[in-house]
C-alpha cells in the first residue's frame, strides 16, 4: 500500500503531468490537447486531412497506445449497441521470438510460432474500412517479420494511425528512417532494466548495448528529419530481479532526448502464470524508499510517469471496461475481445472462446453477431454473470462480480 508520503508524490505527478480526470479537471484535458496541437499540424502537413483525423481520432478515443483519452467510455458504458462497428484494433502479426525472457509467456508456452501473412493482413485491413487506430502488437518480436515496415506502409497508406511495441534488439537503420518518414505514431519500447546486468539476465538473448544505440539511431533520425513523429514511450515490466533499479531507469530514460511530446515512462505489474512464479512481485509490495526515489527522480526529470496491471485490490470493476471496442485479432485470424485476457490464457482456450475467425467470416458479421453483442452488454452490466473468456482478465476486478454472481459459461442460455 502507498503511504502517505508516497501518495502525495504520486497525486503531484499526476497533476504536474496533467494526467487527471478530464471530467473532473477540464483544465487538465485542454492544457494537453494544446501539447498535440503541434503534433497535429504537423501531421496535416505532412501527411493530409485523413491523417490528421485519424491521430486526434486516437488522441480523443483511444486510451491506450498511442492514444490519451477515451471519452465515450460513459457512453459505451451505458449504451454498448451504440459500437455498431470497429474504429480500433489490435493485430497480431507474428508470434516468431528468437529470444528467452524469463517472464515472457512466450519462453513456457509449446504453441507452434507463426506469422500473418502480408495477404492475409492486407485483406484484414481492407475488411474494416472505418478503422482509424491499429496497434500492431503481440508475443513475437516484431522486425523478425520481413514483411513488417510493409505492413506499416499499407496502413499508413490508408492513413491508419499507427503504433506497435518491440525490444528493439533487432532492428536495422533503414527501419529507423522508415518509421520516421512513415509517421508512426507512437512506439512502446519494451526495456526491462537499467543495467546491463539485469536486462540480460532478464531478457535472455537480448544485448543492452545494441538495444539502447538501436533507440538512439531512432531518436537521432528523429532530430535529423525533423519530425515529432513516432513518440517513443518505454515499458518496464516490474520483477524480483529488477524492482530495485526503477529509480536508476528513470535516470536512463531522461538521458534520451527527443523522445516526444507526452512520451511515458511505464512500471507494469507481472502477470502471473506457471513457470514464473519465483519472479513476481506486486506493484504495492515495491519498497517506500524505492517509490520515494522513482517518483522523486520523475518530478526532478519531468517524466510522465505511469502504473499498470496493478493487483487485484487496485482493479477497476469489471462494468467499467469498454476494451471490448479495441478487438485483437490473433495471428491465425481468430478475435477475442481484447488483449487484457490474452497474457493468461492458453491459445486453445482463447480460439474455443473467440467470436469467429476473420479470414472465415468477414469481420463486421462477426463484430454484429448475436454472441458477441450478447458479450459486451454482458461486460457493462454489473448484476450479469462474468463471460467466461475473461475470468482470466488482467485489466479488471473479475473476481468479484465472480463470487457474487458466477461464471457465464460458453453454451449457456440466457
Amino acid at each position: 500500500m502507498m503511504t502517505s508520503r508516497v501518495l502525495e508524490l504520486y497525486e503531484k505527478l499526476q497533476k504536474v503531468n496533467h494526467q487527471r480526470s478530464p471530467l473532473k479537471h477540464p483544465s487538465d484535458f485542454f492544457h494537453v490537447m494544446a501539447e498535440y496541437w503541434p503534433l497535429g499540424q504537423y501531421m496535416l502537413r505532412r501527411f493530409g486531412i485523413k491523417s490528421w483525423y485519424s491521430f486526434w481520432y486516437s488522441k480523443l478515443f483511444v486510451g491506450d497506445e498511442g492514444g490519451e483519452y477515451d471519452l465515450r467510455v460513459s457512453l459505451y458504458k451505458r449504451f454498448p449497441s451504440l459500437a455498431q462497428k470497429p474504429f480500433k484494433i489490435e493485430i497480431e502479426h507474428s508470434t516468431v521470438c528468437n529470444k528467452k525472457c524469463i517472464f515472457c509467456m512466450h519462453t513456457h508456452w509449446r504453441e507452434k510460432q507463426q506469422q500473418m501473412s502480408f495477404d492475409r493482413y492486407k485483406f484484414l485491413i481492407d475488411s474494416i474500412p472505418s478503422l482509424k487506430w491499429l496497434n500492431i502488437a503481440g508475443i513475437g518480436s516484431a522486425f523478425l517479420h520481413r514483411d513488417f515496415i510493409s505492413m506499416i506502409e499499407y496502413a499508413r497508406g490508408r492513413h491508419i494511425n499507427v503504433n506497435f511495441v518491440d525490444e528493439f534488439d533487432f532492428f536495422e537503420e533503414d527501419n529507423a528512417l522508415r518509421i520516421v518518414e512513415l509517421g508512426i505514431n507512437s512506439i512502446y519500447v519494451s526495456f526491462d532494466a537499467a543495467t546491463k546486468e539485469s536486462y540480460e539476465t532478464l531478457k535472455k538473448g537480448c544485448d543492452y548495448e545494441r538495444a539502447l544505440g538501436n533507440i538512439k539511431k531512432l531518436l537521432t533520425m528523429k532530430e535529423r528529419l525533423g519530425s515529432p513523429f513516432p513518440v517513443v514511450h518505454f515499458r518496464f515490466l516490474v520483477t524480483s530481479l529488477n524492482y530495485m533499479e526503477m529509480p536508476e531507469y528513470i535516470e536512463l530514460i531522461a538521458g534520451l532526448k527527443n523522445r516526444g511530446v507526452r512520451a511515458r515512462v511505464e512500471f507494469i505489474g507481472l502477470i502471473k502464470f506457471q513457470g514464473i512464479e519465483n519472479y513476481y512481485m506486486a506493484l504495492s509490495d515495491i519498497p517506500e524508499e524505492i517509490l520515494l526515489r522513482t517518483f522523486e527522480n520523475a518530478l526532478k526529470h519531468g517524466i510522465n510517469l505511469y502504473f499498470s496491471h496493478s493487483d487485484d485490490s487496485s482493479l477497476p470493476p469489471m462494468s467499467d471496461c469498454v476494451r471490448w471496442t479495441e478487438p485483437f485479432v490473433l495471428v491465425d485470424g481468430y478475435v477475442i475481445s481484447d488483449c487484457a485476457i490474452l497474457m493468461q490464457s492458453s491459445r486453445d482456450f482463447l480460439r474455443e472462446h473467440s467470436f469467429g475467425n476473420v479470414f472465415e467470416t468477414p469481420v463486421m458479421d462477426i463484430w454484429n453477431s448475436e454472441g458477441y453483442r450478447n458479450f459486451r452488454k454482458q461486460v457493462v452490466t454489473a448484476n450479469e454473470k462474468v463471460p467466461e473468456s475473461c475470468v482470466f482478465c488482467c485489466a479488471f476486478d473479475i473476481h468479484s462480480r465472480q463470487e457474487r454472481c458466477g461464471v457465464f459459461y460458453r453454451g449457456e442460455t440466457g
